[in-house]
């Protein structure tokens, strides 16, 4: 049995896109260790939280309670009411010897080094899927993919940074 001290959790939330987009979803990552819980976002929103908490269109910690899209396109972006609560993906689990662990550490060091953080395309991407399908390939060996509904998760982001 895994000692809950050493567990290390990576869950994928979606929420589907706000009206009338909502044939897509946003996408995020979560981490957890020792009940400690780091949020990666992609918003379409710079500037959201202070500094410390963003690096262009990136986010950590962006909204509380697993809290995603709101139903209107026209909602306060600042607001938390009104938020549609996020369903689990997947979720991966184990201790420092597992695949969950070397995700988990993968993300925590290197969630804010996307290289496109600056780029937003709600459609075509860079955008939500784009960066979380990037964090989920920084473990290939993990096997996790987003579904084909992700609009943006077939971003090349290599391709992109090159342009």
């Amino acid at each position: 049995m895994n000692n809950v001290k050493n567990l290390h959790t990576v869950s994928v939330y979606t929420t589907p896109m706000s009206f009338p987009l909502n044939f897509s979803v946003h996408s995020w990552v979560e981490i957890v260790k020792n009940k400690v819980i780091e949020r990666y976002d992609f918003w379409a929103y710079p500037g959201l939280k202070t500094a410390a908490d963003n690096h262009g269109y990136l986010y950590k910690n962006i909204f509380p309670d697993h809290l995603g899209t709101t139903f209107s396109p026209f909602a306060d972006i600042h607001a938390l009411q009104g938020r549609q609560v996020g369903t689990i993906l997947f979720e991966i689990s184990g201790d420092e010897n597992s695949i969950a662990y070397k995700l988990y550490a993968k993300i925590h060091t290197q969630a804010f080094l996307y290289p496109l953080y600056d780029t937003y395309n709600m459609i075509f991407g860079s955008n939500c899927n784009t960066y979380t399908q990037w964090l989920l390939h920084l473990v290939p060996e993990a096997g996790l993919s987003l579904p084909w509904y992700a609009w943006g998760k077939g971003v090349n982001v290599k391709a992109l940074e090159s342009t």
